[in-house]
């Protein structure tokens, strides 16, 4: 994460995000919209 190099904190939530776009990379938002809302909408999912 960029962020971290130049000093700036970084918050859990930007690797909660991180780990969930990876998740999604493969799903196309035209078909599979449901599984984005409903994975980006819950923070406290087990990954």
């Amino acid at each position: 994460m960029a962020a971290s190099c130049i000093g700036c904190r970084v918050h859990p939530i930007d690797l909660f995000h991180d780990q969930i776009m990876i998740q999604l990379a493969d799903l196309n938002p035209e078909t599979q919209w449901p599984l984005y809302v409903g994975a980006v909408g819950k923070r406290d999912r087990d990954l």
